[in-house]
């Protein structure tokens, strides 16, 4: 398969902020702690590591437990509730602000990109699991 790649200033949809941001311009990394590529989450995964206890996980799966109660989910569903619990188990989160001109793609789009990122960052940190949220 063949893919070219766009740089986001020739798209025109972008503000020069994101652009900026996107080319990690030296002049806004004080207001990142670490920039959202694969090779840097290994200090983000250490960092957070320290920051969740098991009953911190214990409560927050317990908590989601109870608001699956009566549903049906899925086998995958339920496999990342219960790997919320291990120590080496992380979320990665996306969200989505509505955009007139961009609608409901763009949804769809986030969400693949957060599920890619999970499998990208198991491959390159098998010892971790990770979550799409």
């Amino acid at each position: 398969m063949q893919v070219q790649r766009i740089p986001f200033e020739t798209t025109q949809s972008f503000n020069q902020f994101f652009i900026d941001f996107a080319n990690q311009k030296e002049s806004l990394k004080p207001f990142y702690h670490h920039y959202p590529k694969v090779e840097n989450f290994k200090a983000q995964v250490e960092e957070k590591s320290k920051s969740y206890t098991t009953q911190t996980r214990q409560v927050l799966v317990s908590s989601l437990q109870k608001q699956y109660e009566g549903l049906t989910i899925s086998d995958a569903v339920g496999a990342n509730l219960n790997l919320l619990a291990e120590k080496n188990t992380f979320t990665v989160t996306t969200g989505h602000q509505l955009n007139i001109f961009t609608g409901p793609l763009y949804f769809i789009y986030k969400i693949a990109t957060v599920i890619n990122a999970c499998k990208q960052l198991k491959a390159q940190y098998p010892e971790y699991n990770f979550i799409p949220v």
